[in-house]
């Protein structure tokens, strides 16, 4: 595997991350990184009241962020196709944008490496040098690329789906495969952890190295999927959301099965003080605690009862937004209120135009996607 010397030392292992080691708060992926744990540390505590730093209109339907550098990237779905925006994180102002080939408004990505990697529904990558926007190189893939890829130690991964589905490793710098692989059809987005990458297609779960062979399969029998499979890394162990009532906890290491659950699997794991890993979901317009080994629910927060999409932790703040225009940071051992605003927009939605959508954060700043509208926050804590 490729490894360049320009790559931080912060992120040149995401492998090794884990819930008793958390990212920083700096997002490189959807749910803030290639694990998608969606849980990250941010310095000096976050817990409300939010005071909106600023808020743009980028006049379409604005992805999940990711940031580096200082600046905040993301795609936006218009009309004639999709474009990448890079944005100042303390101003918002746009440093650079470029059109994404194609006129796909399907667009989801990653950063590594002072790169950023957009893939596209038209089954396209392209890399974009991070500080200027210039077009370091594109690569057609042999299928669509819908899911968000994941970016680490020189290595781009992207899961296409077609007739079957494709799991390939890009190298960063130029493009070019290293390796591929053919799976079940069924859309999958790739998750990094433990030396290995996850991705679970309809009743089937997989582990390969980062080399490309594989390392453990699962097919413990169910009927039907789910949509797109989800996995999670952390601490060693791989949460992998599939089809209802299969969904798969299960060791990293050798793919031992920990438990099967009943309990959906698409959410966001934190490590609670005393060390055990916590699930936050949204369940019939309602957040909710929960403990996916065990499969039980903890505590309930209702909000305005219009809740919706993937919440987000930082530190002990549980972070999610609603679809009347509400946002609200919630107390991830309690469920009570910490704080609460109105973005003017709705907030979590899934768009029928665009990629996937979701909350990043910066430092001490949340980034929140609501419809055509990107805004900066910053807690007062």
């Amino acid at each position: 595997m490729k490894k360049s010397s320009r790559l931080p030392a912060a992120l040149a292992f995401i492998g090794a991350l884990s819930l008793s080691q958390p990212a920083g708060a700096e997002s490189t992926a959807y749910q803030i990184d290639a694990t998608h744990s969606g849980s990250a540390t941010v310095p000096g505590g976050f817990s409300g009241p939010l005071i909106q730093r600023w808020r743009r209109d980028l006049g379409g339907n604005v992805s999940y962020p990711v940031t580096a550098g200082g600046l905040v990237f993301v795609t936006v779905a218009g009309q004639a196709g999709a474009s990448v925006y890079a944005l100042s994180l303390q101003t918002g102002a746009t440093v650079w944008h470029q059109a994404i080939v194609g006129k796909s408004t399907q667009a989801n990505l990653a950063y590594d490496n002072d790169h950023v990697f957009v893939t596209t529904g038209l089954g396209f990558v392209e890399a974009f040098a991070a500080d200027t926007g210039a077009l370091q190189w594109k690569f057609a893939l042999a299928q669509t690329a819908l899911t968000p890829p994941v970016a680490s130690g020189g290595m781009l991964y992207v899961d296409q789906q077609g007739s079957g589905s494709l799991l390939s490793a890009l190298d960063e710098a130029t493009g070019s495969t290293h390796w591929a692989t053919t799976g079940p059809t069924g859309p999958s987005i790739p998750a990094l952890g433990g030396g290995g990458i996850y991705v679970v297609y309809p009743c089937t779960y997989f582990k390969y190295a980062t080399t490309g062979s594989l390392q453990w399969y699962l097919s413990p029998g169910c009927s039907g999927d789910d949509g797109t499979g989800f996995p999670i890394y952390a601490n060693h162990i791989v949460y992998m959301e599939n089809a209802p009532g299969a969904e798969v906890i299960a060791k990293a290491a050798g793919g031992q099965l920990v438990s099967s659950s009943t309990v959906p699997l698409n959410m966001a794991l934190w490590q609670n003080p005393s060390g055990k890993a916590v699930g936050f979901l949204v369940a019939n317009g309602a957040l909710r605690s929960v403990d996916p080994v065990k499969r039980q629910f903890g505590w309930r927060f209702a909000g305005d009862s219009h809740l919706n999409g993937l919440p987000i932790v930082l530190n002990d703040t549980v972070v999610i937004g609603s679809s009347l225009g509400t946002l609200y940071l919630v107390d991830a051992n309690t469920g009570l209120q910490r704080s609460s605003v109105s973005v003017g927009a709705p907030v979590g939605v899934a768009h029928s135009e665009g990629g996937l959508t979701g909350f990043g954060a910066s430092s001490s700043t949340l980034l929140v996607p609501a419809e055509k509208a990107l805004i900066a926050y910053k807690s007062k804590s």
